[in-house]
């Protein structure tokens, strides 16, 4: 984990970093956005946005006084007032059964906004490669 400023970037969830527990409780509902800004307020008082990974989809939450997610589509202007939390998606694809983009997110610290991209490539190709070199097993397509 690390924070810069009002920013913070974590890769499952703030257990990641002291328990395998991470590895079964991936960032995905309200609720654990909602548990987990509580221990970002607890452990960075005054950050304002948190990038987190862990479940290779593009997501935003938006913290108000509830948990709801804004909906990750091009360039999104963020609240300054609310906390946020942002999964910019996964560049490899090979855990995605439909939809084998490769994804990323910009940040624009100046006009807080996030612009979610998303890049088709040769999945198969470069998931092939992967596995000559012992990455990972094919995935047929």
């Amino acid at each position: 984990m690390a924070l810069y400023g009002l920013i913070a970037d974590i890769h499952g969830n703030r257990e990641a970093l002291a328990a395998a527990l991470a590895a079964l409780e991936h960032m995905v509902s309200p609720a654990l956005i909602a548990e987990n800004a509580a221990f970002l307020q607890s452990d960075f008082p005054g950050a304002r946005l948190c990038f987190f990974g862990h479940s290779h989809e593009q997501k935003i939450f938006e913290i108000g006084s509830t948990v709801s997610e804004v909906p990750a589509n091009g360039k999104v202007h963020l609240s300054r007032e609310n906390a946020h939390f942002v999964n910019p998606g996964s560049v490899d694809a090979s855990r995605k059964r439909s939809r084998k983009l490769a994804e990323c997110a910009l940040f624009d610290s100046r006009a807080w906004t996030v612009e979610f991209l998303s890049v088709p490539y040769d999945s198969a190709a470069t998931e092939a490669k992967a596995a000559v070199f012992g990455y990972l097993r094919p995935i047929r397509t």
